[in-house]
């Protein structure tokens, strides 16, 4: 078994870098089930899966990013998302991927990953 020394997280998914090289880490493959055009991540935290733009909704906040054609990475916590920074608490953080078909994301807190499929408004072009 080959002991892992790192996660890569990119849009392809999770990476292993392992002692013998990079591994795919099939746990970001897993399909999360959807509902009403929404996924959850968490009690609090929940993705807009087919509007025009990457959307989040946390602790009953509304966030709005980059067009839904366009990948994008964003790093939350239960208050808000967070800057890019160093300083981040890898135990609270979630992580969501953003990409024109899909929306991949990991919980540390809860140890969940997954991702949801994006079915947008025909008029988007992906």
């Amino acid at each position: 078994m080959k002991k892992s020394i790192a996660y890569i997280l990119g849009i392809g998914g999770l990476f292993m870098l392992t002692q013998s090289g990079l591994a795919h880490d099939s746990k970001l493959d897993v399909m999360s089930f959807r509902k009403g055009g929404m996924g959850l991540v968490s009690d609090d935290i929940y993705i807009g899966l087919d509007g025009d733009r990457n959307e989040l909704e946390i602790a009953k906040k509304r966030w709005q990013g980059r067009p839904s054609n366009k990948c994008e990475v964003v790093i939350v916590d239960n208050h808000g998302v967070l800057p890019d920074s160093g300083d981040l608490d890898s135990d609270s953080v979630r992580v969501i991927l953003f990409s024109p078909k899909r929306v991949r994301f990991v919980d540390y807190k809860e140890g969940k990953t997954g991702y949801y499929n994006r079915y947008p408004d025909p008029k988007i072009k992906r």
